[in-house]
């Protein structure tokens, strides 16, 4: 199809009229100035030579993306930044999975945009797709961190080996992302593991240049990175502890912040949190463990409880930090059950308050109402409740906890996916804001155009469908917060549900047309057979013979790509004819949140 359009960077053009037909074809805003790029790239007959053999595939790829004008803008700078440009088009041609590459990015995030163009021979390396999908381990980053420092001397050329590092990293993870080599859950544990091994290498480098051992030291980390569920421009947050004579620390913990937030030519590594330590931003940098056990006995607050949940040692002297685990998990576990939810709804409701109060409560996906949060929170009031009695329904990560909630009845079957597909759903959108620029991006964009291309990235044809995607997703994980957590009404856990909110939760799962299609008695046995599905148990099939002899065969399972061919398939090769069909799919848990 695009074969023509090598004659757009020829030394003897294609006429304006077939310029502007092929480009717009393409979907080129402003045509001329794309023309105009594609010809200045190729300055010598050789160069123009070489691009002709991979112009189609470029365009081709181009021609699937939402905003053709930036990409091929990046596509220009890229080209700017080899060496050699001859030997890039040469590649790209014998490559087009490069292509593919280099679009993807630019279309999907500006920020591994930028650290591509600062090291171009990423590229190669990019599409060596085996090892680019390597899940890799704590140790197994800490260990490629610490060969990245090898053999230099200064401190500062050590940090800036470590933040060179990581933007490989990044790039990799975020590629995978991208390309759907990671599904959610990976891409989060490698974040997580990541920042890690950088917390426990920078920890290294300041105690050698102090030489200050770190035998009775430790570092806990909270939040999305104690959860192993870090975003890509997650702050982290995080506390000292020492076994004992904590001030001989503090200028430990202070050149370890300094070492993780410094911003040089080669940027930063992470953004650091401490309000989490006793008494927030005025209490000590370090503390004993005997000292933090006391203030959580005798001024603990509810929400640093509950913080507690997700809290992890990530560096340092691990027995330490375990030993302050162990003796806080019976002060974690104290609070009655109605001061719990009546603390998460004040901590909610002071959060949505501010929101309001600063006109920003639409599409606020981590804390607006149905948001992360609420997913986050039912989670953990629910182990805050019965994580005492029952301690394997405590987990540090959000989606563990939801199958440990679930395997114990404390969700039912419904609510459980609601709310698992509900947080991938939201994850994946606030990954895609961030991953644009890398910035601390929660919502969703106010203006149509973003939103609209905020929904192409997420594969949605529009940001109409986008967001009935996304109210439906919220409407139902407020419905379960307002049902867990919310006081009034709630119903006792553990309970059976109604066969009218198990018909409501299976059909806000599904595209409107499915309610149309088959009547209340069938969506309540789709949903019955839905709730069969596991890991174990991947598909459910019932067969029932029709008065006219034909028969109906409904198959309810795990959707995987290719299924429903090979279903199909295996009807015609024992001899069955399909007359009539339909075929819907809700959102899924695993994977990706956009249901394809």
């Amino acid at each position: 199809m695009f074969e023509e359009t090598t004659t757009l960077i020829q030394a003897e053009p294609a006429s304006e009229a077939d310029a502007e037909r092929m480009l717009t074809s393409v979907g080129f805003a402003d045509w001329t100035a794309a023309h105009r790029r594609l010809r200045d790239i190729c300055d010598t007959d050789a160069a123009r030579t070489a691009l002709a053999k991979c112009l189609p595939t470029l365009l081709a790829a181009l021609s699937e993306t939402a905003t053709p004008d930036g990409s091929l803008i990046n596509f220009e700078r890229y080209v700017q930044s080899v060496s050699d440009r001859i030997a890039l088009f040469r590649y790209l041609a014998t490559n087009p999975r490069a292509v593919e590459i280099l679009v993807k990015l630019f279309v999907g995030s500006q920020f591994l945009t930028e650290i591509l163009l600062r090291n171009p021979n990423y590229l190669e390396q990019l599409t060596k797709h085996k090892r680019l999908a390597e899940f890799k381990s704590r140790q197994q980053f800490f260990e490629e961190a610490h060969e990245a420092v090898a053999g230099l001397k200064e401190t500062s050329e050590k940090l800036d080996a470590l933040r060179r590092f990581q933007r490989w990293e990044l790039l990799r993870i975020g590629a995978c992302d991208s390309f759907r080599l990671f599904d959610l859950k990976s891409v989060t544990v490698q974040l997580a593991l990541l920042a890690d091994s950088l917390v426990q290498c920078c920890l290294s480098l300041v105690s050698d240049d102090l030489k200050l051992p770190t035998d009775k030291f430790a570092v806990i980390a909270f939040g999305k990175l104690g959860g192993e569920e870090l975003n890509y421009s997650s702050d982290i947050d995080l506390v000292f502890l020492a076994d004992a004579d904590a001030t001989k620390y503090w200028t430990l913990g202070q050149r370890l912040i300094r070492a993780l937030m410094d911003s040089t030519g080669e940027g930063f590594l992470y953004r650091v949190d401490m309000r989490l330590r006793p008494w927030g931003r005025s209490g000590s940098l370090v503390n004993s463990v005997d000292a933090h056990i006391n203030y959580l006995k005798q001024h603990g607050q509810n929400w640093e409880r509950q913080a507690l949940l997700k809290a992890r040692v990530i560096a340092g002297n691990a027995d330490i930090g375990l030993k302050f685990l162990k003796r806080a998990q019976p002060l974690i576990f104290s609070t009655p059950i109605d001061m719990i939810r009546q603390s998460i709804r004040e901590m909610k409701g002071r959060i949505e308050a501010e929101l309001e109060r600063q006109g920003r409560k639409w599409g606020q996906v981590k804390s607006g109402e149905g948001s992360i949060r609420d997913v986050e929170f039912v989670v953990q009031g629910m182990q805050l409740a019965y994580g005492g009695e029952f301690p394997d329904v405590r987990s540090f990560n959000t989606l563990d906890g939801l199958v440990r909630l679930a395997e114990f009845g404390f969700l039912q079957a419904d609510e459980f996916r609601e709310l698992s597909t509900g947080y991938v759903f939201l994850r994946t959108i606030e990954h895609s804001l961030q991953l644009m620029h890398h910035k601390q991006i929660h919502a969703l964009p106010d203006d149509p155009r973003e939103l609209a291309y905020l929904a192409r990235r997420l594969d949605f044809p529009d940001s109409e469908l986008f967001l009935q995607h996304y109210r439906r997703h919220c409407t139902a994980i407020r419905t379960i917060f307002d049902r867990q957590i919310g006081g009034e009404g709630r119903r006792d856990v553990r309970t059976v549900s109604s066969a009218e909110e198990r018909l409501a939760a299976h059909r806000r799962q599904m595209e409107p047309s499915y309610a149309t299609t088959f009547s209340d008695e069938q969506i309540q046995h789709h949903a019955a057979l839905l709730d069969r599905i596991s890991e174990d148990n991947s598909v459910e099939i019932e067969t029932e013979r029709l008065e006219n002899g034909d028969w109906r065969v409904t198959v309810v399972g795990i959707d995987h790509p290719g299924d429903l061919s090979r279903i199909c398939g295996l009807l015609f090769v024992h001899g069955f004819d399909i007359l009539d069909g339909n075929v819907f799919t809700a959102d899924q848990v695993a994977n990706r949140a956009d249901g394809s």
